[in-house]
């Protein structure tokens, strides 16, 4: 970790959730530095998401606190507007609204939260649709462009609210192989900008090129720590190797079938 890294944007103390009486996040500790990108790896039903879910206040643990900035994320009230108006999420499958132009998708929040006029608003979208290069689909509606515009879509809506925090839940999941590359390039062009970036991802390549850090979920705790080389390359415990030797015996699967 480089000096740059200060104080913490993100810190998670304690943090347990169960639906249903089963466990989902069993004692979550971590601190995430400003500035820092930190990708999430495991198995699918580790809790990944849920974590995700947390920061943002989408989810409630049932223990333990959630502090963004040094400040607890409050269940409610001003304050819970504030902290989450220091973070933007992008979802798996984009959750744009679809009889709403990619324009007024983008201006939604800063209107309605962030409390900007409509003139301001459609210029900071503008900007930032630009910036992930779809500024000419401002008219179009979700379903008339790719399931890669919409990610940049989404993208740009997140940026619309200018946070400091940036949560990504399996940014590359729904794309093809070919628009990975692409997508990967501009979330390290925002991580650039001094982002605090937190992803869940199935994508080891996408995590070791993206991330200062990594860590390895399984069965709701973070069992492994550490940079990218040192995790995936010199793996300590036997489930996260087991882990790593299944995504690789899958990917020289999928290869023998495409050929």
């Amino acid at each position: 970790m480089t000096d740059a890294f200060h104080s913490p944007a993100i810190e998670l103390r304690g943090l347990r959730l169960a639906f249903s009486a089963n466990p989902i996040l069993s004692g979550i500790d971590l601190s995430v530095a400003a500035g820092e990108r930190l990708a999430l790896i495991g198995p699918s039903g580790s809790g990944k998401s849920t974590l995700l879910r947390c920061v943002n206040g989408l989810e409630r643990p049932d223990e333990g606190e959630v502090f963004i900035f040094g400040e607890p994320l409050a269940r409610q009230g001003r304050s819970r507007v504030q902290a989450r108006r220091r973070m933007g999420m992008i979802f798996q499958h984009f959750n744009l609204y679809s009889m709403k132009t990619v324009l007024e998708n983008v201006t939604l929040a800063p209107i309605a939260v962030g409390g900007l006029k409509k003139t301001e608003a459609e210029r900071i979208a503008r900007t930032c649709l630009g910036r992930v290069d779809v500024s000419t689909l401002a008219d179009k509606y979700p379903f008339q462009i790719s399931g890669g515009q919409q990610q940049r879509v989404a993208i740009a809506r997140a940026l619309a609210m200018q946070p400091e925090i940036l949560l990504l839940d399996e940014p590359t999941s729904a794309l093809d192989p070919e628009l990975v590359q692409s997508m990967l390039e501009l979330i390290q062009s925002l991580a650039g900008d001094g982002m605090t970036i937190l992803c869940v991802t199935h994508e080891i390549n996408f995590a070791r090129r993206l991330a200062d850090r990594i860590l390895f979920m399984a069965e709701g705790r973070i069992l492994e720590s550490g940079r990218p080389d040192e995790l995936l390359d010199r793996p300590r415990s036997e489930r996260l190797k087991s882990f790593l030797a299944t995504l690789g015996s899958s990917r020289a699967q999928a290869e023998a079938i495409t050929g």
